[in-house]
């Protein structure tokens, strides 16, 4: 197992309140006394759908652990991401802000200076946690090419950041690699390691208290390509609808399609009904997997008698296709079934109940803050804590956004989806499954436009600038910027440590990478001809590329 770890030593300031301007980007980092304080740990199961919460296939429960914290907690049924793609979705969730407020809006981008929930969580007493599976949430590199630069990246301010690789794994673990196919670390590997983690921070003392610790984990047992190794004992087969056979027989056809799905010239015109529902039974496979591994973590909380008066947030960081619009995974539209996603918050601090309208998972961070009184500024997201609180409010206006497109739902149903030359109107409210375009919807697009022009307009006044990411594999003009900088060291301009220090905070945009940021709308197509075989297999792995 490769497992990168990055450590931030916090700054300490006087114990005290978290004022207005600790909530500025750049802010000091203050310790408080916390009256009660609790841990709060947001679990991330990555491609998982919505609609899969509380539903019996074949008389069995795909989620039944979840579905058990969601009867515990407050479940927001009609929940949404803002992106259909692992890296803006989780900046929005982060920093309380829709992607063209943090900026990525492409592969290429890194989330900036700001203020995010680790941040807020760390100057407020906590220690912060992540362990994550998740590829595009690498740590950012620095001068040295080993430490994160400056203050952006997905592992700023967590006093430990741990990405869990790649790998080939034993049959124990129920993951390997295929034909190209990439095994992701498996979900047992991210509760083992968190929950070692979280005993050696949780027996420091500071202040002579102990500090509640935040933790960001991000399973990925639920992502393409979703097969696990054969036999999977008590999942494998559950779902399908075979007939006899053994597990063995089972997995042998799952296996064939996936490989053929994932093959070199596949054609999805290709795919029969029976496909279709095989392959929504791997899926489901997937999503009850990661649930096993979810029920493990609670009860490895409750063991240590910390379940009660932990604040656990459950959601996904967007939904994915099953051919409902011509796709297959995620990443390709904006169609809910690429953004419904599950949202669960357990909390000391609400009673349990459901509510059925609709918000947008990126108001972690502000509902987050109203838990200790403060209140997020430069924002258009709104906490969750109104809805949580009492009879559901109306429905709030969502927004989504990825690679030039925009989506906004308003609060009747109506629906604008602005994909560059093109746009389509609905209403969920009518045709929740978007088969049915209406005519076009001025007001709707008006909506979508002003969100997106606020979302910019809150992040500038909060001074958040682009990041481009370090990460050859994810930014197209990384060699492009070596260049740039190796040209002006040459010419004595600037010192080669400030050059490398400078390329890491994204100062070096090549001419072809301005225009294409300019140009918003234009789409990014990766040169899959500069890609190594391991990076090609990755992008492959993610759906990124065919």
């Amino acid at each position: 197992m490769q497992v990168k770890i990055t450590r931030r030593r916090a700054i300490v300031g006087a114990a005290g309140v978290v004022g207005a301007a600790a909530l500025g980007v750049g802010a000091p980092y203050v310790v408080s006394r916390l009256r009660k304080p609790h841990n709060i740990i947001v679990i991330v199961a990555d491609a998982m759908r919505g609609d899969v919460l509380f539903k019996a296939v074949n008389g069995r429960e795909i989620t039944p652990h979840i579905n058990t914290l969601a009867r515990e907690g407050v479940l927001f049924t009609n929940a949404f991401s803002a992106a259909p793609s692992t890296k803006s979705s989780v900046a929005s969730m982060l920093s309380g802000m829709y992607p063209p407020g943090h900026g990525i809006e492409y592969h290429y981008l890194t989330l900036p200076d700001c203020m995010t929930l680790q941040k807020y969580l760390l100057g407020r007493g906590y220690r912060t946690v992540a362990v994550v599976a998740n590829p595009y949430l690498a740590p950012e590199v620095g001068p040295d090419g080993k430490h994160r630069a400056g203050d952006f990246g997905f592992s700023s301010a967590f006093d430990v950041y741990a990405l869990l690789g790649f790998g080939k794994q034993d049959e124990e673990s129920a993951l390997r690699k295929t034909e190209g196919r990439e095994a992701y670390s498996d979900g047992g590997q991210i509760n083992e390691l968190f929950l070692r983690v979280f005993d050696k921070v949780s027996r420091r003392r500071f202040f002579h208290s102990t500090r509640p610790v935040f933790a960001y984990l991000h399973y990925m047992d639920s992502h393409q390509p979703w097969i696990k190794t054969a036999g999977v004992k008590g999942i494998t087969g559950i779902f399908h609808e075979d007939g006899p056979g053994t597990i063995e027989d089972v997995y042998k056809r799952d296996e064939e399609l996936i490989a053929r799905i994932f093959s070199d010239g596949f054609s999805k015109e290709s795919l029969t009904g029976g496909d279709i529902s095989r392959l929504k039974a791997i899926y489901h496979e997937s999503c009850a997997y990661v649930d096993g591994c979810i029920g493990e973590l609670i009860e490895g909380l409750k063991a240590r008698g910390i379940y009660d008066n932990t604040t656990v947030i459950f959601t996904s960081d967007h939904g994915e296709e099953m051919m409902e619009h011509g796709c297959i995974g995620h990443g390709q539209n904006l169609y809910n079934t690429a953004l419904h996603v599950p949202l669960v918050v357990k909390t000391p601090r609400w009673q349990p109940r459901q509510v059925a309208a609709r918000v947008s998972n990126a108001g972690l961070l502000p509902t987050v803050t109203e838990f200790f009184g403060d209140e997020l500024g430069n924002t258009n997201l709104c906490s969750l804590a109104p809805n949580a609180a009492g009879p559901a409010l109306d429905h709030a206006d969502i927004f989504a956004s990825w690679l030039g497109r925009d989506k906004v739902i308003v609060g009747d149903g109506r629906e604008a989806m602005d994909d560059k030359d093109s746009r389509l109107y609905f209403n969920i409210s009518s045709d929740p499954a978007e088969l049915a375009p209406l005519p076009e919807d001025a007001a709707a697009i008006e909506t979508l436009k002003k969100i997106r022009l606020q979302s910019a307009r809150f992040a500038k006044d909060a001074g958040v600038v682009r990041r481009w990411s370090t990460s050859q594999w994810q930014n197209p003009w990384a060699e492009d910027q070596d260049r740039a900088a190796a040209e002006l060291v040459a010419e004595k301009k600037i010192t080669l440590r400030e050059a490398a220090y400078r390329k890491s905070i994204g100062d070096f945009l090549p001419e072809t990478a301005q225009k294409a940021l300019a140009a918003h709308g234009q789409d990014v197509k990766i040169n899959e001809s500069a890609l190594t075989p391991e990076e090609h297999r990755k992008l492959k792995a993610l759906g990124y590329i065919n």
